[in-house]
């Protein structure tokens, strides 16, 4: 059997996280996903055509800086092994409309749009609406008590026993920040992608606080950073990360001997040491094959290689022998075999990480 290679020990000692107790052991897995918009997977290079908004006066002729958000964040954006988008400078953008006496407007029509992408280099086309409330300042009745408000204290003279409640006036700023992005494929015209995205703010003062309200600038750039967040996973690859359970034991006449192999792998997942573990894990399905939760442990060590063919066909061999395992372990092959078809939902377990994970980060 082929075992993990050496250039993958380390992904895998990070990608391990130490369980204790009864519950079984488990490899975490990190692994990139496509953009929930299936047609922007194929995107590299985009150009943002036009950019045009509907503000409130406060935020008049804001598009320029609402297209720089757009830019920076679509060449920011990054997954392992993605680099994020190339995005055609807007200068150049500009040139090229120019020469070809072209208007923005005209930009969105099939036609034109394959023949502007194809000048400047652009996999895809940007067009973008946006909105940006007017400040909305609103006045509120608060009741607080402090120190200044006791009217009576404890025995001590420190605490304080019964306090008068007072009556402030504070201050509600409310801010709306909406944006609305549509893609179009250079090759083909259509449109890819158009979504509706929208973020609602809002600071309060009051004098008993001794708090400030924040800038509506501030304000409208947090409302963007929302949006950008929700548009994250709809427009470029992301990373979750799987938790990959293993099967400790099961029904079958396994020999005394493997049973202590498999036993012994076990420990070293619960210790991180995973390219071992598989390594016994193998060793133990070399002496006997007819064990559900060996066949199934090693579909594991070769998904997490990235083989899932072979994975695969030992998650099968596992279904095969399935009714010598616990419902639950049973679960976990099916759950297996969704995942290998891609009809699994999968789970992030991102957060489930340990101190021992995150410090290798």
């Amino acid at each position: 059997m082929k075992l993990l290679t050496t250039s993958r020990l380390l992904l895998i000692l990070i990608t391990t996280i130490v369980i204790t107790g009864c519950v079984a052991p488990a490899i975490y897995k990190p692994v990139v996903m496509p953009p929930k918009v299936k047609g922007m997977a194929d995107v590299n290079t985009i150009a943002i055509t036009s950019v045009k908004g509907n503000s409130g006066w406060h935020y008049n002729g804001r598009d320029s800086f609402v297209r720089g958000k757009i830019s920076s964040f679509l060449s920011g954006v990054s997954a392992p092994g993605k680099s994020g988008f190339e995005v055609v400078d807007s200068d150049t953008l500009k040139s090229v409309i120019k020469q070809q006496e072209l208007s923005e407007d005209a930009t969105f029509d099939s036609t034109t749009s394959i023949r502007l992408g194809k000048l400047v280099g652009a996999d895809a086309l940007m067009n973008a609406t946006y909105q940006i409330s007017n400040v909305s300042d609103q006045t509120f009745k608060n009741k607080y008590t402090d120190f200044e408000t006791c009217v009576e204290f404890e025995k001590d003279g420190k605490k304080c026993k019964k306090h008068k409640e007072r009556t402030e006036y504070c201050t509600k700023r409310n801010i709306s920040v909406e944006l609305i992005p549509s893609v179009v494929s250079v090759t083909t015209g259509a449109l890819i992608y158009v979504n509706d995205y929208s973020s609602h703010l809002s600071s309060s003062k009051c004098p008993s606080q001794g708090n400030t309200l924040r800038s509506p600038d501030s304000m409208v750039v947090e409302g963007f950073s929302n949006i950008f967040e929700q548009m994250r996973k709809d427009v470029y690859f992301y990373e979750i990360v799987l938790k990959l359970k293993m099967i400790e034991s099961d029904d079958s006449a396994m020999p005394k001997q493997t049973k202590s192999t498999l036993k012994g792998a076990m420990e070293l997942v619960e210790q991180g040491m995973v390219e071992r573990a598989c390594g016994q894990i193998a060793k133990a399905a070399a002496s006997y094959n007819q064990s559900p939760a060996i066949m199934y442990n090693m579909g594991i060590c070769k998904e997490v290689e990235g083989e899932n063919e072979f994975a695969k066909a030992f998650f099968e061999r596992a279904l095969d022998y399935s009714s010598l395992l616990s419902s639950s372990d049973r679960e976990l092959v099916y759950s297996a075999l969704r995942r290998m078809e891609g009809t699994e939902k999968l789970v992030d377990h991102k957060n489930d990480k340990s101190n021992f994970f995150n410090q290798f980060r």
